[in-house]
């Protein structure tokens, strides 16, 4: 009975432990794949100021690795003049196939719609490029504001979480259950919102490798135990 409550033990401390990746603006701009928006698919030239990725007017950045269960996160903020439409995309199969987070401004022109010509921020599910809403609300985002997101995902449960950095404030709190997309890209993306700065981008995901480490020489221990 002791060893079973040891080997439970070494799970739960096993699942503490994870690998954190933190993409540098240089290399988001050098590995990662331009692709057109989601949106309309228009695409421009990104660039990099400091630590911050430089969104064109319209434009997607989509990762050279896969995540399954983890964490992606970044932050982004505009100065732009325009009130149009930004964005992350997560479990990416390609622009027809995904989910992705997209939110504009719409304060003075309309701002720049998604499905049914809805404003504000939307989770949106793209299959064989039919858009389906998951969810909606009507806030709108700021210029020179700083803002975090977060998607996280555990078997086929996600959360979309966005926050205001100055006031811990949380404008969006989405979980959902999907297994369609459940293993795929990332990315950030714009549409005819320039420029947007992206930065602190990161995927945190379980380290498996861990586990069988610290399983395995538990074993070990339990068998020398039992010879002598």
């Amino acid at each position: 009975m002791r060893n079973i409550f040891l080997v439970l033990a070494l799970v739960s401390i096993s699942m503490s432990y994870a690998a954190t990746i933190n993409f540098t603006a240089s290399e988001i701009n050098t590995n990662w794949t331009s692709l057109g928006n989601p949106r309309d698919g228009s695409t421009g030239t990104w660039s990099v100021s400091g630590s911050e990725n430089v969104s064109p007017d319209s434009g997607a950045k989509i990762s050279n690795i896969v995540m399954g269960d983890g964490i992606f996160s970044g932050t982004f903020r505009t100065t732009g003049s325009d009130d149009d439409m930004i964005g992350f995309i997560f479990g990416y199969q390609d622009m027809d196939n995904h989910y992705r987070f997209g939110w504009d401004s719409y304060d003075y022109n309309g701002g720049y719609a998604d499905l049914g010509g809805t404003n504000g921020m939307r989770v949106i599910k793209e299959v064989a490029g039919t858009n389906y809403f998951l969810a909606q609300n009507s806030t709108r985002w700021q210029r020179n504001v700083y803002y975090n997101f977060s998607v996280t995902r555990s078997s086929s449960n996600f959360n979309v979480k966005i926050v205001r950095q100055s006031d811990a404030a949380v404008l969006m709190d989405y979980t959902g259950t999907d297994s369609q997309f459940s293993i795929g890209n990332v990315g950030i993306y714009t549409a005819s919102q320039s420029p947007v700065y992206f930065s602190n981008i990161s995927m945190n995901v379980p380290e498996p490798a861990t586990f069988l480490m610290m399983f395995g020489t538990f074993l070990s221990i339990l068998f020398y135990k039992r010879r002598f």
